[in-house]
């Protein structure tokens, strides 16, 4: 993950390093919420990092 002011960089991966998708999201409230909606969409999680 890099953050920055105004939006977020996200990366899914799986267990064996292989992407899975990367998406920006808004740096707000709404932003938070797409990207926790996103990060689930692949399933379980198992750590987020910064």
């Amino acid at each position: 993950m890099d953050t920055h002011q105004l939006v977020h960089h996200a990366a899914a991966v799986d267990p064996d390093g292989r992407m899975l998708g990367d998406r920006e999201f808004p740096a707000d409230q709404n932003g938070y919420r797409e990207l926790l909606n996103w990060a689930e969409s692949f399933g379980i999680i198992n750590a987020f990092g910064g």
